[in-house]
């Protein structure tokens, strides 16, 4: 399923923008997530080696 988001309202574009950066603020806000997050970046970046790419 391929959608055109030239359809999507501004207003629908900036709400759920809006919700998404809330729900990502309140998860980096807890301690416990960022710790689990830079666990979960560096075991990708050694069992993975060049799934993250890193900008020159």
């Amino acid at each position: 399923m391929k959608i055109n988001t030239e359809l999507i309202p501004e207003t629908d574009i900036k709400m759920l923008s809006i919700t998404l950066l809330e729900s990502a603020k309140k998860f980096y806000n807890d301690p416990q997530n960022v710790k689990t997050f830079k666990e979960w970046q560096k075991q990708r970046s050694t069992n993975c080696g060049t799934c993250i790419s890193k900008k020159k």
